[in-house]
């Protein structure tokens, strides 16, 4: 239930047309953590970050966390340029041998 209050406040706050990317972004993220395929959260997830990325402003972050969604759907290829493209955008990233793990047997 809290998912989905989160998403009608991610709905409400995009509307009002400040800091969209960012918002798609976190609209992603409760899909991703939510991952309910009854309710085609993964899909749903992969459309928030596209539209993030066409309306700018959104945090590196995306590329993982679109990565992660890809993988989830067994398309490797896909996960794996999400992936690289997060390690280019934030070298210096935390999860960076996190990644890299999941990048290499993919590879």
């Amino acid at each position: 239930m809290a998912g989905k209050r989160s998403l009608v406040l991610i709905d409400m706050l995009i509307e009002d047309g400040f800091r969209v990317g960012e918002l798609y972004y976190f609209k992603g993220e409760v899909h991703r953590l939510r991952d309910d395929e009854k309710q085609g959260d993964r899909a749903e997830a992969l459309l928030a970050y596209e539209k993030a990325l066409a309306s700018g402003g959104y945090p590196a972050e995306i590329y993982k966390s679109r990565g992660l969604v890809h993988l989830r759907m067994g398309d490797h290829s896909k996960a794996v340029e999400s992936f690289k493209r997060f390690l280019e955008v934030r070298p210096d990233a935390p999860s960076r041998d996190y990644i890299l793990s999941l990048i290499k047997p993919m590879s």
